[in-house]
Protein backbone atom coordinates (compact mmCIF):
# COMPACT_ATOMS: atom_id res chain seq x y z
CA UNK A 1 0.00 0.00 0.00
CA UNK A 2 1.28 3.46 -0.63
CA UNK A 3 1.77 6.17 0.92
CA UNK A 4 -1.36 9.14 1.31
CA UNK A 5 0.43 12.55 0.47
CA UNK A 6 -1.36 15.62 2.46
CA UNK A 7 -1.34 19.25 3.00
CA UNK A 8 -2.40 20.65 6.20
CA UNK A 9 -4.50 23.77 5.50
CA UNK A 10 -4.05 26.31 8.20
CA UNK A 11 -0.96 27.13 9.98
CA UNK A 12 -2.06 27.89 13.70
CA UNK A 13 -2.48 25.88 16.55
CA UNK A 14 -5.53 23.45 15.35
CA UNK A 15 -3.42 22.90 12.20
CA UNK A 16 -0.81 21.66 14.95
CA UNK A 17 -2.80 19.05 16.38
CA UNK A 18 -3.38 17.76 12.93
CA UNK A 19 0.10 17.60 12.35
CA UNK A 20 0.03 15.76 15.80
CA UNK A 21 -2.71 13.23 15.14
CA UNK A 22 -0.44 12.46 11.39
CA UNK A 23 2.55 11.89 13.66
CA UNK A 24 1.14 9.66 15.71
CA UNK A 25 -0.84 7.85 12.88
CA UNK A 26 2.53 7.23 11.56
CA UNK A 27 4.47 6.17 14.52
CA UNK A 28 1.56 3.91 14.59
CA UNK A 29 2.40 2.17 11.22
CA UNK A 30 -0.11 4.41 9.21
CA UNK A 31 0.73 5.08 5.79
CA UNK A 32 -0.11 9.04 5.94
CA UNK A 33 2.81 12.13 5.00
CA UNK A 34 2.12 15.42 5.45
CA UNK A 35 4.09 17.34 2.53
CA UNK A 36 3.49 21.09 3.04
CA UNK A 37 1.17 23.22 4.94
CA UNK A 38 -1.45 26.05 2.83
CA UNK A 39 -2.41 29.11 4.95
CA UNK A 40 -2.87 32.84 3.79
CA UNK A 41 -0.03 34.26 5.37
CA UNK A 42 3.64 32.34 6.29
CA UNK A 43 4.47 31.70 9.49
CA UNK A 44 6.79 34.22 11.47
CA UNK A 45 10.22 33.11 11.93
CA UNK A 46 10.67 30.95 15.52
CA UNK A 47 6.80 29.98 14.88
CA UNK A 48 5.80 26.72 17.09
CA UNK A 49 5.12 25.29 13.41
CA UNK A 50 8.60 24.90 12.68
CA UNK A 51 8.95 22.28 15.07
CA UNK A 52 7.40 19.66 12.67
CA UNK A 53 9.24 19.88 9.66
CA UNK A 54 6.86 20.77 7.56
CA UNK A 55 7.28 23.19 4.65
CA UNK A 56 5.34 26.20 4.16
CA UNK A 57 3.81 26.22 -0.10
CA UNK A 58 2.07 29.20 0.39
CA UNK A 59 -1.64 30.44 0.08
CA UNK A 60 -4.75 28.10 -1.14
CA UNK A 61 -4.46 28.92 -4.06
CA UNK A 62 -1.48 26.23 -4.62
CA UNK A 63 -3.53 23.35 -4.12
CA UNK A 64 -4.78 23.86 -7.70
CA UNK A 65 -1.61 22.92 -9.04
CA UNK A 66 -0.61 20.11 -6.55
CA UNK A 67 -0.82 16.45 -8.22
CA UNK A 68 -4.31 15.24 -8.29
CA UNK A 69 -3.35 12.30 -5.74
CA UNK A 70 -2.58 15.03 -2.55
CA UNK A 71 -4.86 14.92 -0.14
CA UNK A 72 -6.10 17.54 2.28
CA UNK A 73 -6.44 18.09 5.57
CA UNK A 74 -8.29 21.05 7.30
CA UNK A 75 -6.45 22.32 10.17
CA UNK A 76 -8.51 25.25 11.35
CA UNK A 77 -11.03 24.75 14.02
CA UNK A 78 -13.88 26.74 12.58
CA UNK A 79 -16.81 25.23 11.02
CA UNK A 80 -17.64 27.62 8.50
CA UNK A 81 -13.72 28.26 7.28
CA UNK A 82 -13.65 24.24 6.72
CA UNK A 83 -17.24 24.32 5.14
CA UNK A 84 -15.88 26.98 2.37
CA UNK A 85 -12.49 25.37 2.13
CA UNK A 86 -14.24 22.10 1.53
CA UNK A 87 -16.49 23.20 -1.04
CA UNK A 88 -13.52 24.69 -2.77
CA UNK A 89 -11.50 21.88 -2.56
CA UNK A 90 -13.71 19.26 -1.98
CA UNK A 91 -12.97 17.46 -5.53
CA UNK A 92 -9.82 16.65 -3.38
CA UNK A 93 -8.84 13.02 -2.11
CA UNK A 94 -9.14 13.69 2.07
CA UNK A 95 -7.72 10.95 4.36
CA UNK A 96 -9.85 10.13 7.56
CA UNK A 97 -7.33 10.49 10.24
CA UNK A 98 -8.09 8.34 13.50
CA UNK A 99 -5.61 8.73 16.51
CA UNK A 100 -4.59 5.66 17.85
CA UNK A 101 -5.10 6.01 21.22
CA UNK A 102 -9.17 6.87 19.98
CA UNK A 103 -11.91 3.87 20.96
CA UNK A 104 -14.59 3.37 18.48
CA UNK A 105 -17.48 0.59 18.56
CA UNK A 106 -19.21 -1.26 15.79
CA UNK A 107 -20.71 0.46 12.85
CA UNK A 108 -18.50 4.15 12.88
CA UNK A 109 -18.98 5.93 10.08
CA UNK A 110 -16.16 8.35 9.29
CA UNK A 111 -16.21 10.79 6.27
CA UNK A 112 -13.70 12.06 4.94
CA UNK A 113 -11.89 14.37 6.09
CA UNK A 114 -12.76 13.91 9.68
CA UNK A 115 -10.16 13.75 12.67
CA UNK A 116 -10.96 12.04 15.58
CA UNK A 117 -8.43 13.54 18.00
CA UNK A 118 -6.66 11.81 20.97
CA UNK A 119 -7.80 9.91 24.02
CA UNK A 120 -11.86 10.21 22.61
CA UNK A 121 -14.28 7.61 22.88
CA UNK A 122 -17.25 6.78 20.76
CA UNK A 123 -19.61 4.15 21.25
CA UNK A 124 -21.47 2.24 18.04
CA UNK A 125 -23.87 3.33 15.42
CA UNK A 126 -22.15 6.59 14.90
CA UNK A 127 -21.47 8.85 11.89
CA UNK A 128 -19.20 11.90 11.52
CA UNK A 129 -19.61 13.94 8.59
CA UNK A 130 -17.33 15.43 6.15
CA UNK A 131 -14.07 17.59 7.65
CA UNK A 132 -15.90 16.75 11.05
CA UNK A 133 -13.37 17.08 13.79
CA UNK A 134 -13.54 15.70 17.42
CA UNK A 135 -11.47 17.22 19.50
CA UNK A 136 -9.61 15.10 22.43
CA UNK A 137 -10.66 13.01 25.08
CA UNK A 138 -14.50 14.01 23.48
CA UNK A 139 -17.05 11.22 24.22
CA UNK A 140 -20.16 10.23 21.55
CA UNK A 141 -22.69 8.11 22.70
CA UNK A 142 -24.71 5.64 20.48
CA UNK A 143 -26.70 6.08 17.84
CA UNK A 144 -25.39 9.81 16.90
CA UNK A 145 -24.92 11.80 13.93
CA UNK A 146 -22.61 14.82 13.41
CA UNK A 147 -22.85 16.60 10.45
CA UNK A 148 -20.41 17.82 7.98
CA UNK A 149 -18.23 20.20 9.29
CA UNK A 150 -19.24 20.13 12.87
CA UNK A 151 -16.53 20.88 15.32
CA UNK A 152 -16.27 19.00 19.10
CA UNK A 153 -14.72 20.57 21.83
CA UNK A 154 -11.90 18.81 24.17
CA UNK A 155 -14.17 17.09 26.79
CA UNK A 156 -17.30 17.33 25.61
CA UNK A 157 -19.34 14.48 26.64
CA UNK A 158 -22.44 14.21 23.85
CA UNK A 159 -25.21 11.74 24.78
CA UNK A 160 -27.08 8.55 22.72
CA UNK A 161 -29.61 9.95 19.94
CA UNK A 162 -28.19 13.13 19.68
CA UNK A 163 -28.10 14.53 15.78
CA UNK A 164 -26.13 17.90 15.74
CA UNK A 165 -26.24 19.63 12.10
CA UNK A 166 -23.87 21.04 9.71
CA UNK A 167 -21.24 23.41 10.92
CA UNK A 168 -22.27 23.27 14.35
CA UNK A 169 -19.94 23.94 17.39
CA UNK A 170 -19.62 22.32 21.14
CA UNK A 171 -17.55 23.93 22.97
CA UNK A 172 -15.24 22.37 25.53
CA UNK A 173 -16.12 20.40 28.47
CA UNK A 174 -20.02 20.97 27.47
CA UNK A 175 -22.60 18.37 27.77
CA UNK A 176 -25.50 17.44 25.45
CA UNK A 177 -28.62 15.37 26.74
CA UNK A 178 -29.42 12.37 24.76
CA UNK A 179 -32.00 12.78 22.12
CA UNK A 180 -31.38 16.38 21.79
CA UNK A 181 -30.71 18.39 18.13
CA UNK A 182 -28.23 21.11 17.92
CA UNK A 183 -29.02 22.93 14.84
CA UNK A 184 -27.06 24.19 12.03
CA UNK A 185 -24.77 26.55 12.47
CA UNK A 186 -25.17 26.39 16.26
CA UNK A 187 -22.79 26.96 19.18
CA UNK A 188 -22.88 25.62 22.60
CA UNK A 189 -20.39 27.53 25.01
CA UNK A 190 -17.49 25.68 27.23
CA UNK A 191 -19.19 23.80 30.05
CA UNK A 192 -22.66 24.26 29.09
CA UNK A 193 -25.28 21.47 29.66
CA UNK A 194 -27.76 21.44 26.75
CA UNK A 195 -30.92 20.00 28.10
CA UNK A 196 -33.41 20.51 25.11
CA UNK A 197 -33.24 21.33 21.35
CA UNK A 198 -30.92 24.34 19.96
CA UNK A 199 -32.40 26.28 17.19
CA UNK A 200 -30.16 26.80 13.67
CA UNK A 201 -27.73 29.60 14.17
CA UNK A 202 -28.15 30.30 18.20
CA UNK A 203 -25.26 30.59 20.55
CA UNK A 204 -26.07 28.88 24.36
CA UNK A 205 -24.49 28.77 27.25
CA UNK A 206 -25.03 27.82 30.84
CA UNK A 207 -26.17 25.29 33.03
CA UNK A 208 -28.63 24.58 31.54
CA UNK A 209 -28.26 26.25 28.56
CA UNK A 210 -30.12 29.00 27.41
CA UNK A 211 -30.07 31.96 24.14
CA UNK A 212 -27.32 34.28 24.89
Amino acid sequence: MSTVQVVVVGAGGHAREVLDVIEAVRADGGRIEAIGVVASQPPAAGDPLEAYGVPYLGGDEVLADLPKGVGVLLGIGSPQIRARLDAAYGHRPAPVLLHPTSSLGRAVELAPGSVVFPFVSITNHVRLGRHTHVNRNATIGHDVVLGDHVLVGPSAAVSGNVTVAERAMLGSGCTVRQGVRVGTDAVVGMGAAVLADVADGTTVVGVPARPR
